[in-house]
């Protein structure tokens, strides 16, 4: 398997950007070599989540805005549901954009990562005729979606290097152990996603690493810098704004 070519191909696939000829070599690729198929169920499994996550969030502003305009002159009902549907539109062009409220200058290292960090949302998905370890996976997502810290944690932990599940398990284990207020061991969890180069965690185990690190009061330059001197970082305008707080 050539990964980088072969994940590129996989991403295409589920992107909708190969033609009917790549798509079918693809398939044949993939019937042929056991790794690749691995791959590549799971990054679909990773796209359909984030696809659910899409969906439920934009449903939840829907009915929001559709229960506000319930109180609207009937004279008026159709306009206002004509600025409904232009402001899901919208949504759908926005989707991902991470919006923040810039916080004050002179903050200590534990101040800023409490106030730049920003809890994803962790809502369950189903496994559908899931293999033990995505069940875990699940129990914890669930667990951390809930609040349920510790029961997170029993859960991810239980699921072994190696296996197709670790790198998102020890993605979730840090976000848990964050908000447990167990800064070193969050950091070395994302530390791990971050070294595995999985493009799905790379920028976000970075950011959250660099937090991590931060909440401890310990020195993050070379976290730092990272993030800083990449420009097409997620998370480069934020690390700039820590960096100038920092000096």
């Amino acid at each position: 398997m050539d990964t980088n070519k072969d994940i590129d191909r996989i991403e295409k696939y589920l992107n909708n950007e190969l033609n009917d000829a790549e798509r079918a070599s693809l398939d044949n690729h993939i019937a042929e070599n056991e790794d690749l198929a691995d791959e590549f169920k799971r990054r679909e499994s990773a796209h359909l989540a984030l696809d659910y996550l899409v969906a439920k969030n934009l449903k939840a502003q829907l009915e929001e805005l559709e229960a506000e305009s319930k109180v609207v002159p009937l004279h008026k009902k159709r306009k206002s549901r004509m600025v409904i549907l232009s402001i899901a539109a919208s949504m759908l062009l926005l989707v991902g954009a991470f919006y923040f409220i810039l916080p004050q200058n002179n903050m200590s290292s534990p101040e800023l990562a409490a106030a730049y960090y920003e809890q994803p949302d962790f809502s369950n998905r189903s496994a559908g005729n899931a293999i033990s370890e995505e069940e875990k996976l699940n129990e914890g997502m669930e667990a951390l979606q809930n609040g349920q810290y510790e029961a997170a944690i029993s859960s991810l932990e239980t699921i072994a290097e190696g296996n197709a599940y670790y790198i998102v398990a020890q993605y979730y284990l840090g976000h848990s152990f964050y908000a447990t207020g167990q800064y070193a061991q969050a950091a070395q969890n994302f530390a791990i996603v971050s070294a595995s180069n999985d493009l799905r965690y790379l920028e976000d185990a970075q950011w959250y690493e660099l937090l991590s690190c931060l909440a401890q009061d310990n020195s993050c330059s070379s976290l730092l810098d990272k993030l800083v001197n990449n420009n097409s970082h997620s998370h480069h305008q934020q690390a700039l704004e820590i960096n100038k707080k920092t000096k």
